[in-house]
Parts: C-alpha cells; sequence; structure tokens
C-alpha cells in the first residue's frame, strides 16, 4: 500500500522560512538544519527522443513580437502618473486589500520569516488509491494495486474524483491517451493528486501536451516525474485554480509554443513549487532567431500565483515571464545562458491578443532569488509598483535589473508604466561582464528618450553594489538621453527618487546621464543629497563568494550601513498603522505570509495593505509615535545592506 501522501511534497529541501537564518540561496547544494537543497552543479539531463507532429497554437500564446528596447512607438501623454508616496501622493493603480491568515513571525534577525505557504503540504491519505503502468497495465484492470494497474491516464482522467490519487509507475507516458488532464475536481479538503509512486522513474515524451487543466480545482501533480520532448509545449492552466505543481523537471524540444507552461484565463492561487525548467525555445545566441520563448509563463489576469524553489535554465527569451498581478516568486534559481532570466511586463493592447485589451501586470514580489550568469540581464522590469528584495544579481551579462518602459500609453504592445518600484536589500555584483551594450551595470533604469514612460516614484535603498560594469557604473540612470522630450532636471529626481543606505565600491560608481553623468557616490551625495543619502563606498566582504555564499563577514562595511524604508505618519495605537510609504511592504497575497517587520521597537506581522488610504493592517495592537522607523527585523544598530542580514 502506498504510504499516506503529501500534498505538495514528502520531504521538505527548502528552508521553510524564505529569510530563515542559516539558510542558504536559493538553489545552493547544500544542507541546512531545516532541510537540504536541491543540487544544481549539474543540471544537464539526457534529452529524449525528438518528438515529430505539427506546432499548434494555444489561446494567448502566439509567437510573442512585443516592442523592446528602443521602441520607436508614437508618443503620447501619460494617464498613469504615480505620485510620490514619501510625501503626499498614492500610487492609485490598485487597492491591493489582500489578507492572509495565520500567526508566524520572525524569530531570527533576517526580515520576513513568511512561514505559511502554498507549497507547504500535509499528509492526506486518499480517498481512493489507483495505479497506472504504461508498460504492464490494462484499462480493464480494476487499478486500485500495483499489481493491477490501469495502463492509461486516461482511464484515471475519467475515474478520479476529490479526494483520490494515482500512483504512476515507471515507464514512458507518450501518446494522447497519456496526459494529465482530469476531467473532475478536487476540493479543498479533499485534492485530485496524480503522483510518481515511491522510488519509480516516470517519463513524458512525445505528446502534444502533457498536462492540460481547463476549469480545474484543486489539483496536484507531484513529481518526480519528467516532461520532455513535446511536440506542442509542456501544458497549460486555463481557469484554474489552486493547482499545485510540484517537484518535476521539463525539459524542451526546440522552436515550439512560445510558452512551455502556461499558465492564463484568470488562473489563481496555483503553486509551482522546486520544478526544473529548462531548454524552452530556442537560443538567441547560437540559432541567431531571435527571443524566443518562455519556460514558464503566467498572463491574461492569472493573478495570485506562486512560483518558489524552482531551477530555470536556458529559455530563448525567459526562464519566467509575467503579464499578471499579485504574484509571488521566491528562492528560485535564475541561470538562463541562453539569454534573460525574469521579465515582468505590463502591455497596452498587446498585438497577438486583439489589440485593445491590456495586460496589467503590478504589484508582485520578487524576493530571496538567485539571478545567476544570465546570458542579458537577471530580471527585464518594465511594470509599476513590485517589490524586488533580497535577491542576489551576480555574473549577468548586460546588468542585474534592466528597468525598463517603451511606448506611449494605450498604443499597440506599449510598456509605459514603471513607476512606484521597491528595489531594496539586494546584492548586484560583477554584473555587466559581457557589456558591449548600452546597459552595463548593476541596476539600468532607461525610458529610451520617450518622455510618456512614466518612471517616476522610484525607490533603490539599502543593496550592494560591487564589481559590476568592471568596477565602474554599479548604477546607471539614462532618462531622456534618446533625444525625447522630458524635464530630467534635478527637481524631478528630488521629487521622484531615493537611493539611499547601500554600498557602492568600484569607481565611478554612479551614472545619471541627465544630470552629471559617471560620479562618485560621494560626488552625487553631497550634491543631491535628497535624492542619495546614507550611502558610501565601503567594499563588502562576503563569507564564500565563489561557493555563492554572500553573507557579510563579520567586520564588513555594509553591516549597519541601511536605512529606514519608511516611517509612520503620526502618532497612534492600534492595528491600523499610516506609513508615508506602504509600497515596501507585502501581506503575502492569501500565497504566504504577510511580512514580518519592526515599528519602532515592536514587531508584528502585515495581514492587509490599503495603498489609497497607505495605511498597513498589522496582527496585533501596539502604540507608536510619529516618524518612528519601519523595517524588517534586524540586529546591530541599523540594518545591513545587501540580501542577507549579518548573523551576529
Amino acid at each position: 500500500m502506498q504510504p499516506p501522501f503529501s500534498t505538495l511534497r514528502a520531504t521538505l529541501y527548502y528552508c521553510t522560512t524564505v529569510f530563515a537564518v542559516g539558510c542558504s540561496p536559493a538553489g545552493d547544494a547544500t544542507t541546512t538544519e531545516a532541510g537540504t537543497f536541491v543540487d544544481t552543479t549539474n543540471h544537464e539531463t539526457t534529452a529524449g527522443t525528438t518528438g515529430t507532429g505539427s506546432v499548434g497554437s494555444d489561446t494567448l500564446d502566439t509567437a510573442m513580437s512585443t516592442t523592446e528596447e528602443g521602441s520607436s512607438d508614437s508618443r503620447g501623454s501619460s494617464g498613469r502618473t504615480s505620485e510620490d508616496s514619501d510625501s503626499t501622493g498614492n500610487p492609485g493603480t490598485s487597492d491591493g486589500s489582500g489578507s492572509t491568515s495565520g500567526s508566524g513571525t520572525s524569530d531570527g534577525p533576517d526580515p520576513g520569516a513568511n512561514t505559511m505557504s502554498l507549497c507547504d503540504g500535509d499528509d492526506v491519505t486518499p480517498v481512493n488509491a489507483y495505479y497506472v503502468s504504461p508498460s504492464s497495465g490494462d484499462d480493464t484492470n480494476a487499478g486500485t494495486s500495483a499489481s493491477s494497474p490501469w495502463k492509461t491516464l486516461d482511464q484515471a482522467n475519467r475515474i478520479l474524483q476529490a479526494g483520490d490519487a494515482v500512483y504512476l509507475m515507471s515507464g514512458t507516458y507518450s501518446g494522447p491517451l497519456q496526459t494529465i488532464s482530469p476531467e473532475h475536481s478536487g476540493t479543498p479538503g479533499a485534492r485530485i493528486v496524480y503522483a510518481a509512486e515511491r522510488g519509480a522513474s516516470v517519463t513524458f515524451a512525445n505528446t502534444n501536451y502533457f498536462i492540460t487543466l481547463d476549469g480545474n480545482e484543486y489539483v496536484t501533480i507531484q513529481g518526480p516525474m519528467v516532461f520532455e520532448s513535446p511536440t506542442s509545449a509542456w501544458g497549460y492552466l486555463a481557469d484554474s485554480h489552486h493547482i499545485d505543481v510540484v517537484g518535476n523537471t521539463f525539459i524542451g524540444n526546440g522552436r515550439l509554443q512560445y510558452s512551455g507552461m502556461l499558465v492564463n484565463a484568470r488562473s489563481s492561487y496555483n503553486a509551482f513549487c522546486e520544478n526544473t525548467f529548462q531548454d524552452w525555445g530556442e537560443n538567441p545566441t547560437k540559432d541567431k532567431a531571435g527571443s524566443y520563448g518562455d519556460a514558464l509563463r503566467f498572463t491574461d489576469e492569472a493573478n495570485h500565483n506562486l512560483i518558489e524553489n524552482n531551477n530555470f535554465y536556458e529559455a530563448g527569451h525567459a526562464g519566467l515571464s509575467l503579464d499578471a498581478s499579485d504574484n509571488v516568486v521566491r528562492s528560485n534559481l535564475f541561470t538562463n545562458s541562453w539569454y534573460r532570466g525574469m521579465v515582468l511586463t505590463w502591455v497596452d493592447n498587446p498585438s497577438w491578443l486583439d489589440g485593445t485589451t491590456d495586460l496589467p501586470c503590478e504589484f508582485n514580489v520578487i524576493e530571496g532569488n538567485r539571478f545567476d550568469s544570465n546570458h542579458t540581464q537577471g530580471i527585464q522590469l518594465a511594470t509599476p509598483n513590485n517589490i524586488v528584495r533580497r535577491n542576489v544579481f551576480v555574473g549577468d551579462g548586460n546588468d542585474g535589473i534592466d528597468m525598463e518602459g517603451w511606448g506611449a500609453p494605450q498604443t499597440t504592445d506599449a510598456a509605459p508604466y514603471v513607476s512606484g518600484n521597491r528595489i531594496y536589500h539586494n546584492t548586484f555584483i560583477a554584473n555587466g561582464a559581457a557589456a558591449g551594450g548600452p546597459r552595463p551595470g548593476g541596476i539600468f533604469l532607461t525610458n529610451w528618450g520617450i518622455a510618456t514612460v512614466d518612471m517616476t516614484n522610484t525607490r533603490l535603498k539599502n543593496n550592494i553594489f560591487t564589481r559590476n560594469d568592471g568596477s565602474n557604473n554599479q548604477l546607471t540612470i539614462d532618462l531622456g538621453s534618446g533625444g525625447g522630450p522630458g524635464d530630467y532636471s534635478p527637481n524631478y529626481y528630488n521629487t521622484n527618487y531615493r537611493i539611499a543606505g547601500s554600498c557602492f565600491s568600484g569607481a565611478p560608481n554612479i551614472n545619471v546621464t541627465s544630470l552629471d553623468g559617471a560620479q562618485s557616490i560621494d560626488y552625487y551625495q553631497a550634491k543631491y543629497p535628497m535624492v542619495f543619502y546614507g550611502n558610501d563606498s565601503s567594499i563588502p566582504s562576503f563569507v564564500d563568494e565563489p561557493g555563492r555564499d554572500f553573507h557579510l563577514e563579520a567586520g564588513s562595511g555594509c553591516i549597519d550601513r541601511g536605512v529606514a524604508l519608511t516611517t509612520t505618519t503620526s502618532a497612534g495605537s492600534g492595528t491600523e498603522v499610516p506609513l508615508g510609504d506602504v509600497l515596501y511592504f507585502s501581506d503575502g497575497k492569501g500565497l504566504v505570509e504577510g511580512d514580518a517587520i519592526v515599528i519602532g521597537s515592536d514587531q508584528v506581522k502585515v495581514i492587509a495593505v490599503n495603498y489609497f488610504a497607505k495605511v498597513i493592517t498589522i496582527d496585533r495592537a501596539i502604540s507608536w509615535t510619529l516618524d518612528a522607523d519601519v523595517n524588517f527585523p534586524y540586529s546591530g544598530a541599523a540594518p545591513d545592506a545587501g540580501a542577507y542580514e549579518h548573523v551576529r
């Protein structure tokens, strides 16, 4: 008898808390007290037989040809300017009023011990357990034991009801009758489960789609299973909810569908955890075909999904692409030697739809990931109001983060909204080695000279920048240099930018093309103190850089370097706290725990964020003073710069 089934995984290799003290960076092959990380030292997998058949097309997934860098779209006036939320403005784009349950708070100095996650499953005994064997099974069998298995998943798809599990025995599952496509849905307390039998070697190959879920709910697909060489794509989720895809390997097969795994049509509260995605699309550096192929893509209002502890390797365009909102992407490894690690884009009037329907993308949380040796950028960020925190960007060819926009609002394939982003507590190291183009450095911000691109209300705090662009430009801000109209005077930066609490090592450090060009951080800090403050040129000392351990050594000049993220705007008491800037914080979006933060000296948990009122709701009543500092938990005199808080 198969032992009780864990809804998501039998053995937890994740450190349970995203920022738990002692956890290794995402993707390391190390063991911690909380569990073992997947070994990423060798992600090569033997490819299967090349599939044959015609290339199909599914909704919203034709070959996307979004206008990118250097767009020459028509210019118009922007209608979505986000005012500076450190003063009196509101972002005015979403109420963001989701909430989560749970009572976990950080028990260590690292920020946000988010212990609740859709990726944390409970042990469950199925109502009915079935078995499938492609080699020894027969669909006339009872299917209720390993000695009398069914032959096809088609049989399982028709019979499984809420609470049932089917265990896939060793073999190759190939052909239209071997697709995971249940006719029914599970329920919150009784999921439908497809799982590899313990110890089995399960491979899917040479099938149009391996996974097709359309209108399903509460289904789990648990590995380890290998999905390789599809004839169209790995699969899709359309209008499906509470689907968990865990512990599998997905291997591509050349130029097929644009997206290997497509999540669309308002699919929500799904979790992709502990999977590997690799070799999707075409390698533009080798095949000279342009950037084609996203390994995993969320689009068409596929909001509120969790992408956690996955490995993303080669893809023609990006390992992960988001054209959707309120998703959480955390503790993944992105290593794409073909092109980018990750793309987030708000697209106006996409040409691959009807040319009039926007694809909103905002309020996503990108945390605790490692973007390592991607060919171009770690992240291309062309969307507003996101949180990017506690990530490591190392060895990315052009830059760690490419924050850019193009086009005018409501023009075809435009991405003109890039305001309100909060990029803090990240480490940028040795990015820009392949900087023959215009975008070298740790972070590159540009509107390509297009004045209708809104890049206001931007905050970069408590980061580490070292040895980017060959120790030259650690941060480049290039607004207006393309010849387009726009007032990028000191007053513009005074109103819209805060760059603070960070370590910049290497000279000249900063290049703001519309101000004084390439200069040292000391120069900019002295001349523009409203924009640049609390930074210095300390060289960080990491515990083990070759081993990808970017915790700070004792004595590092980046310890206690950080500044407060924001402050309270009035004295008061209770659970509703008004802040100068609420865009730094997340309530977990119903996917993970809300942020553990410190207000003054009180540690609390965020359970709701009201972006319009600029108020957070916390899990217990406290009292606070006017201008009380608000941070993530830290030890020492001040927060440390960089992705990891030094453990004293």
